[in-house]
């Protein structure tokens, strides 16, 4: 299985296209597509889920318990940009389950915490992500790419960082006392990445840290973070699971996959063409999946 953090990718690829305020369309398709494909060709999948969020999504979980969540976030999109991002996302959320490649979607869901429930449902795959807080989404038997540097990063090599044992405790500790400053969430005062990376051995060797008054002090926050910042809460949100196993069931297998990547690439308009190359590409993954 693989896990592909849709939003994620569409933000590069649109970035990397934007020009005076102004990005095409058919070229984010295509690009998105192209970011894709060599990942998808480099592991026979048997299932392919592309996750989104909305854009300006915000977890309405983490919105009750903290109202200040993502509240500051300005965005530099131009109207033009904006219109671009939504035409591209309805028309993928529209196609690509045609093609094999079930998307989930949801309202006020975050796709990293989609793509955790996902993962923690299969006993193995592989997660397509550049951003940092997919490494919660890791379990035993998944593995992290990480896009452009072509890293990866094994559940195995997750847990020697942050271990020996429950790693993903660990690394949310660690991400509980530095807070995370793009969405908003203030952590402990005067605890930066090496005090807390400094704090976290010492806790896990006995050791008391010269930082523990510090954190003691700051306590409820640190406590309020970890809840903040857990994908888990999907797990006790019957509504959001039941939307999940809806959206990743709606999808199907094009009987002939060669005409339907070429029906694909007609609907996309004046770029479209340069994908039909692409079809050998798309039969070869499609080839395993079920």
């Amino acid at each position: 299985m693989a896990i592909i953090d849709g939003s994620g990718i569409l933000y590069r690829v649109q970035k990397s296209l934007v020009k005076d305020g102004i990005v095409d369309f058919d070229l984010m398709i295509v690009g998105f597509i192209g970011y894709i494909f060599p990942f998808l060709l480099s592991h026979p999948f048997t299932k392919i889920i592309i996750c989104f969020d909305l854009k300006g999504t915000v977890s309405r979980y983490r919105k009750r318990m903290y109202p200040e969540y993502k509240a500051f976030r300005h965005g530099t999109e131009t109207p033009e940009e904006k219109k671009a991002h939504k035409a591209t996302l309805a028309f993928l959320m529209d196609q690509l389950p045609l093609l094999g490649f079930p998307v989930v979607c949801l309202s006020e869901v975050e796709a990293d915490d989609v793509g955790y429930f996902l993962a923690s449902r299969n006993a193995e795959g592989v997660l397509y992500s550049r951003d940092n807080d997919w490494k919660l989404n890791l379990f035993p038997g998944w593995k992290l790419f990480v896009p452009i540097s072509n890293k990866i990063i094994t559940y195995e090599d997750f847990n020697n960082e942050w271990g020996p044992s429950d790693p993903t405790t660990w690394f949310l500790y660690y991400k509980s006392l530095v807070g995370d400053t793009a969405d908003g969430v203030k952590g402990v005062l005067g605890i930066g990445e090496k005090k807390a990376k400094q704090f976290i051995e010492e806790t896990k060797a006995g050791i008391k840290s010269k930082h523990s008054d510090r954190i003691t002090e700051y306590y409820d926050i640190v406590e309020r973070n970890m809840m903040l910042l857990s994908p888990k809460w999907i797990h006790s949100h019957s509504e959001t699971r039941d939307e999940v196993y809806e959206q990743e069931q709606d999808y199907v297998i094009p009987a002939d996959p060669g005409q339907a990547f070429q029906s694909f690439c007609r609907r996309i308009g004046t770029y479209g063409s340069s994908l039909l190359l692409k079809t050998f590409e798309y039969e070869a993954i499609i080839k395993g999946v079920k």
